[in-house]
């Protein structure tokens, strides 16, 4: 009997992440970029407790004998990387990517991925992201020399100048890398290249200028999940207590 206390625990503990999981999804439903994740699961070896004899038999079709599952465990969490609502904003350097890609955010000199478009210029003219890194692209010079800055759906920046000409700045930079769920998320809606991710390459989709890509997340189906993981802690905990007191009977037989 002490085997389904240890799978009942298995139960109870994977319930708690997704949990945690759900509770990391509803807290950012309001995050700009967001991207919602999933935990994954798998069941633990099985425990052989009677093998059938005469396997070896040639068209035998029997099953392999008595196997007794050990529980479950959280094997991976990924992220899903649909598109989010496209939100429109007065801020002519929010950018929403409509599609696949990732801007570019140089961090130290890594090359950081990110869908949140909330960009502004620094003091010294440069895009940069909420935290003052640069946008990766090719700009020429500062664009706080211009007026009426214009961003088109290629990421080609535009701006007049003195002179009240309109005057080409330079081009914003997309990147997309072979296997997205591959990424690791370090926070502030920055992703950093892995190899299980493959290099980034630029790619090209369509950049819409004033506005930004709301969060993915599916409220009815976080909640659904919570409901679900719910019930499984609360099956797992009635398997414990039910497990004690059966082992509690069996104690008192001696007696």
């Amino acid at each position: 009997m002490i085997r389904s206390l240890y799978t009942a625990s298995s139960g109870i503990l994977t319930g708690q992440r997704q949990v945690d999981n759900v509770a990391h999804n509803i807290a950012n439903i309001n995050t700009m970029g967001f991207k919602a994740s999933r935990l994954n699961f798998k069941d633990l070896f099985y425990a052989n407790l009677q093998q059938r004899k005469n396997l070896d038999l040639e068209n035998r079709l029997s099953n392999p004998g008595i196997q007794i599952g050990q529980g479950v465990m959280p094997s991976s969490i990924t992220k899903k990387f649909t598109q989010g609502p496209i939100i429109t904003t007065s801020n002519p350097f929010d950018l929403a990517i409509e599609g696949q890609g990732f801007f570019g955010i140089e961090r130290d000199g890594e090359l950081l991925l990110t869908r949140h478009g909330n960009f502004h210029l620094d003091e010294s003219g440069l895009l940069v992201n909420g935290d003052g890194y640069p946008v990766v692209g090719q700009f020429n010079g500062s664009l706080l020399n211009y007026r009426e800055i214009n961003i088109d759906m290629d990421g080609v920046v535009t701006g007049i100048n003195g002179q009240g000409e309109r005057e080409e700045l330079g081009v914003i930079f997309l990147f997309n890398v072979p296997n997205p769920h591959g990424l690791a998320a370090i926070g502030d809606n920055l992703f950093s290249v892995t190899e299980n991710s493959g290099e980034p390459n630029p790619i090209q989709s369509p950049i819409r200028q004033g506005a930004l890509e709301g969060s993915n997340v599916d409220l009815g189906e976080q909640i659904a999940f919570l409901m679900m993981s719910q019930r499984a802690l609360e099956a797992s905990a009635k398997l414990v207590q039910t497990t004690d007191e059966m082992m509690a009977q069996a104690n008192n037989l001696r007696r």
